[in-house]
């Protein structure tokens, strides 16, 4: 998984992710691909799991704008939601 990858790469502190553009692009960019795949499940798979995973909000991901991002929000996400989301797909 190259978030995981980019994680272990760069740190797990939000300071360095809230210091470094690159970083910050890295994870937004990947944010944004999880959220554009989850958007080509079937609707029939999106509602049959949606007590397991909220796939809207998922998909909501996707508008990031790299210079408008909430970065605190974008850190819990990496931190919290993206290993649900591993876990889920395990």
């Amino acid at each position: 998984m190259r978030l995981k990858k980019t994680v272990e790469r760069y740190g797990k502190s939000f300071e360095i992710f809230d210091q470094d553009a690159d970083y910050r692009r890295s994870i937004a960019f990947s944010i944004l691909q999880i959220g554009e795949l989850s958007g080509e499940l079937s609707k029939a798979y999106r509602t049959s799991t949606s007590d397991r995973m909220q796939w809207g909000p998922m998909k909501g991901m996707r508008a990031l704008h790299y210079g408008a991002m909430d970065r605190q929000m974008i850190w819990q996400t990496v931190m919290t939601d993206i290993p649900e989301l591993k876990a889920f797909c395990m």
